[in-house]
């Protein structure tokens, strides 16, 4: 398991190197000066080094480090890597690079003897060099499992000619580092590292960089020589385990091996499982279970968060005698089980439904649409049943008529009484604008009466005035509304109690005065006619242009930015570009889809053909029913999800679960611990290597992340901390292991027991040879 550093110094000369440098410089650097270095080493927390002389390889300098290492004395001194730093001629036509070669010699005598007899003295000159070929052909007599490094001391797309650095003894460094030739940069200072982890980052190049010393003068270390200064950076932090295996992984994985913040192990993290008599640990950071199907690995998550689990896991549980040091429960600790975020996406359309919960959508506030339509709608209405009038008063006036007689004006007996037909029809045209004002105050004194405003005395003041306003227009038009209504029922009083009165006098007339009462009702109805005529014909002139719906901007969507996200809810009708067409469209038939053709409704008959509704009913409660089925259509709403506002997350369950995981990655605020059984579900490889893999390590060190897989690509490529391994034992019986990658067997099991395991373990790999 990966919880802890170690740092490496992977470039220090011995006396060997001494036919390249100033006579004298590395004299005091031999066997007999080993626990001189040592001892500067252990001081300066070098966990891992190596001695890269020109060109020489002295394997009995080797056994004598290993040996005085093996003793115990230097605590912080685990181990020293086999290297040589050659001089290699990438191209004739341009100076030569040195080249960093760190062997995997498996702590082998004879390997080492190997090294050394193959290189030998090949190059006698300061100025000798390998051609590539030559190079490449030591390599293989050599036949160890390689590590490369070149030296740059300056950007690789500078166009300056800094001695023995890749790019300028070559054209074609980019590609010795793309295609994997060369595994690591070595910098001499932190301004080139950062210019090299930029352009390497710009051209899509996964490469690593590292420090080393340099040293020529063990006594002076970590300085290059006695009376230097050493190089701000003469050492790199790695998370790995001390060997060949865990330097290579580091280097084809640096985003996740160097340089990483500290690991702390929170009281909130689960450290130990134990089954039977195995204990293994947790790391702080990723960890994986793997295993067969059906070896137990969901049950194991099951155990780690539920109190009482189901009847065959508990099962499991005491045959095993799995326990764990704590549960993982609670809303700090988020448990995906296998297939979970794919029910979620089914259910996408119940309540709360779906992988991103309803809490993250926003509701949208349909009023003023719901307001606009309706007074569309009732002013289309208004504007036909004038039509209609219109046409029957023209059409009464026709038929009503009247002989002036100045015989039957006299008066009669009882007193007569005439009241119109349409008496008390009273339109109240302020009644509507008298609810808007009213919601408008209200919503202001809601505002008021939050404490928003309380720490901005000038905004507070502002609503206040507005209200002020507001309820000012609002007194007038009530007083007006309530007039009208005051009005509209003293009519209809008299109209009461007009006919009441006529009630009482049937009967009691004489024949003369019921003359006189008939010419006077025919008289009233005449001028009753003609006066609602004009008056049709005056409303007519002032109805003013055709009705339209108008929306406020944005109206029908909303939106929460939440963490780099865009969770947008957005209606039917905030697309729609005329929503009075559509309404028309939705209520009305064939030859009344317009406004203008609407408008050419005057007969009640055609008003009933107009409403698509078969309904039981007049036609304006109809109408009115088919617009409020409208709204409802209109308001349905649909939820989508951005990133950075502008790349769209689509709906597929791939593409929902990918864009979840990456919300928790940018929540690192939310939970502790996050739990998943097989997160690659319905994530294509491609897009587990491009973006889920990066989700994980963006958590990494913030949260603790245990998940089940069967995908090597979230074991190997993800570098994951930690690795539980599950296998069956006798009697059905469970076996646990775990270590990090390069931990004893670990890479095996991945191999044997994942789909594809080799085949990623092998990519990894591929570069060094064969990696034992």
């Amino acid at each position: 398991m990966l919880n802890s550093d170690i740092n490496v110094d992977l470039h220090i000369h011995s006396r060997a190197s001494s036919y390249k440098e100033p006579a004298g410089l590395l004299e005091s650097c031999g066997e007999e000066n080993v626990d001189v270095l040592l001892g500067r080493l252990n001081d300066c927390e070098i966990n891992v080094f190596s001695i890269t002389d020109h060109n020489r390889f002295d394997a009995s300098l080797y056994r004598t480090f290993r040996g005085a290492i093996n003793e115990g004395k230097y605590a912080n001194v685990k181990c020293i890597m086999p290297g040589v730093e050659f001089n290699v001629a990438f191209d004739d036509r341009h100076p030569d690079c040195h080249v960093i070669a760190i062997f995997d010699t498996k702590d082998s005598d004879g390997n080492l003897d190997a090294i050394a007899t193959a290189i030998g003295s090949r190059l006698l000159g300061k100025k000798d060099v390998y051609p590539i070929a030559e190079f490449e052909q030591l390599l293989r007599e050599i036949g160890l499992a390689t590590i490369l490094i070149a030296h740059q001391q300056q950007g690789l797309l500078n166009d300056g000619t800094k001695p023995r650095s890749l790019s300028s003894s070559t054209e074609d460094a980019i590609s010795f580092i793309k295609y994997g030739y060369i595994d690591s940069l070595e910098y001499n200072k932190p301004r080139v590292q950062g210019i090299l982890l930029s352009e390497m980052k710009d051209l899509g190049l996964k490469g690593s960089t590292i420090a080393g010393s340099d040293c020529h003068d063990w006594a002076a270390y970590p300085a290059r020589k006695s009376g230097e200064e050493p190089r701000a950076d003469y050492k790199s932090r790695i998370r790995a385990l001390p060997t060949f295996k865990g330097l290579a992984l580091s280097l084809s994985s640096p985003e996740t091996r160097f340089d990483q913040p500290p690991i702390r192990c929170r009281d909130c993290f689960v450290r130990t499982l134990t089954v039977g008599n195995q204990v293994v640990e947790f790391s702080p950071g990723v960890n994986a279970v793997i295993g067969e199907n059906g070896v137990g690995k969901s049950s194991l998550l099951e155990l780690l968060t539920s109190e009482k689990p189901v009847k065959h896991v508990g099962d499991i549980q005491k045959k095993n005698g799995i326990f764990f040091d704590k549960k993982l429960q609670g809303e700090r600790v988020e448990y995906i089980k296998q297939g979970g975020l794919q029910s979620k996406h089914e259910n996408r359309e119940k309540k709360d439904g779906g992988i991103f919960a309803s809490s993250f959508f926003p509701d949208v506030d349909n009023s003023a649409f719901e307001a606009a339509v309706r007074a569309y709608t009732n002013e289309m209405i208004r504007r036909v049943e004038k039509n209609i009038k219109y046409k029957l008063d023209k059409e009464k006036l026709k038929e009503v008529s009247v002989r002036l007689n100045v015989d039957l004006e006299g008066d009669t007996y009882y007193f007569q009484i005439s009241v119109p037909e349409d008496f008390t029809e009273i339109d109240n045209p302020h009644s509507e604008h008298e609810r808007s004002l009213k919601l408008i105050s209200d919503t202001l004194a809601g505002e008021l009466a939050s404490q928003y405003y309380a720490a901005n005395q000038a905004e507070s003041e502002a609503l206040l005035e507005a209200k002020d306003l507001i309820d000012r227009v609002l007194h007038e038009v009530r007083e007006k509304s309530t007039e009208v209504e005051l009005e509209r029922k003293i009519k209809n009083g008299i109209s009461a109690a007009a006919q009441n009165y006529k009630t009482n006098l049937f009967g009691t007339q004489t024949a003369a005065d019921q003359e006189k009462n008939s010419y006077r009702d025919a008289k009233n109805s005449v001028i009753s006619s003609i006066g609602a005529v004009v008056g049709d014909v005056c409303e007519g002139a002032r109805q003013g242009d055709i009705p339209c719906i108008h929306l406020p901007d944005e109206c029908g969507a909303r939106e929460t930015l939440k963490k780099g996200f865009r969770f947008l809810t957005k209606t039917v009708y905030a697309d729609d570009p005329s929503v009075e067409n559509s309404l028309l469209d939705s209520v009305m038939t064939t030859g009344f889809k317009t406004p203008a053709e609407l408008l050419l409704i005057d007969t009640a008959a055609d008003a009933e053909k107009a409403i698509k509704s078969h309904k039981a009913g007049s036609w304006r409660d109809r109408w009115l029913e088919c617009m409020e089925d409208f709204i409802v259509a209109q308001e349905r709403t649909t939820r989508t999800i951005s990133v950075n506002r502008n790349q769209h997350v689509g709906s597929t369950l791939g593409e929902m679960s990918l864009a979840y995981f990456q919300y928790r990655a940018g929540s690192n605020a939310d939970i502790d611990v996050l739990i998943a059984d097989q997160p690659e579900d319905n994530i294509s490889n491609q897009r587990i290597h491009s973006y889920l893999i990066d989700f994980f390590n963006q958590m990494r060190g913030k949260k603790q992340i245990i998940f089940v897989t069967h995908n090597p690509l979230l074991v190997v490529n993800q570098d994951v901390d930690n690795v539980i391994v599950l296998e069956e034992g006798p009697g059905e019986t469970i076996e646990v292991n775990s270590g990090c990658l390069e931990s004893g067997d670990i890479l095996d099991k991945v191999a044997e027991i994942m789909d594809g395991g080799r085949e990623a373990v092998e990519r990894r790999l591929r570069a060094y040879g064969k990696v034992d």
